[in-house]
């Protein structure tokens, strides 16, 4: 379905999407909501956020990150905020994924940063490339989209027994796989 216009404000983005198995949760940086929604369309709820970014479901909990700020929230299904971490400053952080102990975070520039679910640092990968925007991982290769463009892309980091290195990329452009 459709997202409800009631689902934010202002602009109406999504920034941020999510799936907690049953409803999406989708946040709107401009509209400053992060909202809970039927698989249907239908809103269930909305929460006010400030600087709402990208949001990842993990561990029963909600995890978004917020702009200007550098930091990560976890909430509950509530819109409860239960703790908040600050992220290096250099991060900026665009997207989030989760990889199943930790956060991988595409950090403005040219940089991943992998984090606990307290905020330690546990990885840095430099990337070959800027403008990572959206990462996920398939429990093998991480998957990292590139904004610049034309065309966008989305480029997969096989990743190595050496942390801060990967073997890659292969670049997937316009939705076809390509070598994957």
């Amino acid at each position: 379905g459709n997202i409800p216009p009631a689902c934010g404000t202002g602009g109406g983005d999504t920034d941020g999407l999510t799936f907690d198995g049953t409803n999406f949760w989708k946040t709107d940086r401009i509209g400053q909501t992060l909202c809970k929604i039927t698989k249907a369309g239908g809103l269930i709820t909305s929460y006010p956020t400030t600087n709402a970014y990208c949001v990842e479901y993990a561990n029963g909990y909600l995890w978004m990150t917020t702009l200007a700020s550098n930091r990560i929230r976890k909430m509950n299904k509530t819109g409860q905020v239960l703790s908040v971490f600050d992220l290096p400053s250099y991060c900026d952080p665009i997207s989030l994924g989760w990889s199943g102990d930790s956060f991988w975070v595409s950090a403005s520039g040219t940089n991943l940063v992998r984090v606990t679910t307290n905020g330690t640092v546990i990885q840095n990968v430099h990337l070959p490339f800027a403008s990572a925007y959206g990462v996920a991982y398939d429990g093998v290769n991480l998957w990292v989209g590139r904004q610049i463009g034309p065309p966008a892309t989305i480029v997969r980091l096989k990743m190595t027994a050496i942390p801060q290195s990967f073997a890659g990329p292969t670049n997937l452009g316009n939705g076809r796989m390509r070598g994957a």
